[in-house]
């Protein structure tokens, strides 16, 4: 049997001590997020990262001296922070051209436009912040006979993988390019607009290795296909775009009033 007087301190510890440790505790978990969330301090971007679908925050960055809002898709991509853009580029595009026709998407039409053309819309600050980021995308060779080699490559700006945005699995012909992102719960979570608010398919990287001219694509609901990128004639196909980049998790973020409402922004300049 328990001693009595090691009951005695045994409740004192229940009556006193165990309530300060319990406010104490609720107090922290407070603290943190009023913190994290609501204050009109600096900020650090991974602290904004997706954590479930009542916690999706964008962040402002400017491009063309325009405020672009992207989505913060998680702290943990080639251990980065991943950014979306969260409304489609205002002008659909050629996943390749006519004269390249071919699914494969390094040095692809739209792999080199955004890496070029697109990457210079940001500013001088953005474009040296911008990291390199290994993606993982189907082999050449694989291309045409349902081969199973994936390799690597470095990118500052890319499109989003079929197994990143549908989720990963077994295929003979869709091969694994990146784990799943927990943002993409359903396809209500997959359907992306332009500024307009109107809804329209969006290119991801993915061939399909059957042929060597079909690639994976997200409908205007949020379903999944994919399509050949240039028609029988030749004549080219377009597609929404969504450019995604990564940023070192550690970068400054602010809160300021961007069109009237409460925003985050990182500066560039």
């Amino acid at each position: 049997m328990l001693d009595l007087s090691y009951k005695y301190y045994l409740l004192k510890v229940v009556k006193y001590i165990l309530p300060v440790l319990l406010l104490f505790g609720l107090f922290t978990i407070c603290y943190n997020f009023i913190f994290i969330y609501d204050n009109n301090d600096i900020q650090i971007l991974k602290q904004l990262a997706y954590k479930n679908r009542k916690m999706i925050y964008t962040v402002n960055i400017k491009q063309n001296n325009k405020n672009i809002p992207y989505i913060i898709l998680t702290n943990n991509y080639d251990n980065k922070c991943l950014l979306l853009r969260k409304y489609l580029l205002n002008e659909n595009m050629v996943f390749n051209l006519p004269e390249n026709r071919s699914a494969y998407y390094e040095d692809s039409y739209i792999d080199n436009y955004l890496n070029t053309e697109f990457y210079l819309t940001f500013s001088d600050i953005l474009t040296e912040l911008i990291q390199e980021t290994n993606i993982t995308i189907t082999s050449e060779d694989s291309l045409g006979r349902c081969g199973t080699e994936t390799v690597d490559i470095k990118r500052k700006i890319f499109l989003l993988s079929s197994s990143e945005v549908v989720g990963e699995k077994k295929s003979s012909v869709r091969l694994n390019e990146g784990k799943h992102l927990k943002f993409f719960t359903n396809m209500e979570s997959r359907i992306a607009l332009h500024e307009s608010l109107e809804p329209d398919n969006w290119w991801l990287r993915t061939p399909i290795t059957w042929d060597s001219i079909s690639v994976c694509v997200i409908g205007f609901n949020g379903g999944t296909g994919e399509i050949a990128i240039n028609n029988s004639d030749s004549s080219t196909k377009t597609n929404g775009i969504r450019p995604a980049f990564c940023l070192p998790g550690d970068t400054p973020v602010f809160i300021d009033e961007i069109d009237g409402e409460k925003a985050y922004y990182i500066v560039d300049e």
